[in-house]
């Protein structure tokens, strides 16, 4: 038997089903005051997963542009539009993205062996999990060198 997964938004009291486009599963894992959604698609079992994006009813897959990455996932959108999330490389470790527009940049945390953003807020602050060289798992904030206040 298999099993498929599909996102879900919730809205004055209602859940509305939400598949990216032409996708077999489709996780949502992030949502800003507009309502813009980030997540995670892919076409069926044993696919690769490919980063979304989706503001005002347009959607848009990528993948990170970095050499050997094998999967993509976006974790949150902040106002400003930056997304963060995560992504394989081939040999399996995980890394954090930051994506501003087209221009993708890979944010690992120094000396871990996994990196993983989940939240951005308006200000570029950046909060994730890393795992040291001893397996320990340990959380962080990224501050922007442009040091912005939240709006």
């Amino acid at each position: 038997m298999c099993s498929y997964n599909t996102g879900f938004t919730w809205k004055a009291g209602a859940f509305t089903q939400f598949d990216f486009p032409g996708a077999v599963d489709t996780g949502v894992f992030g949502i800003n005051a507009r309502g813009d959604l980030v997540g995670g698609w892919d076409s069926g079992l044993n696919s690769t997963e490919h980063g979304f994006a989706c503001s005002e009813g347009q959607c848009f897959s990528f993948d990170v542009l970095f050499a050997g990455a094998t999967l993509t996932q976006a974790d949150d959108i902040n106002a400003n539009g930056q997304i963060v999330g995560a992504y394989a490389d081939a040999g399996g470790a995980l890394h954090r993205f930051l994506a501003v527009g087209a221009n993708f940049t890979s944010l690992d945390f120094p000396a871990a062996t996994n990196t993983l953003a989940w939240g951005i807020n308006s200000a570029g602050q950046i909060v994730g999990n890393h795992f040291a060289a001893d397996g320990v798992r340990h959380g962080f904030l990224a501050q922007p060198d442009n040091k912005a206040k939240p709006q």
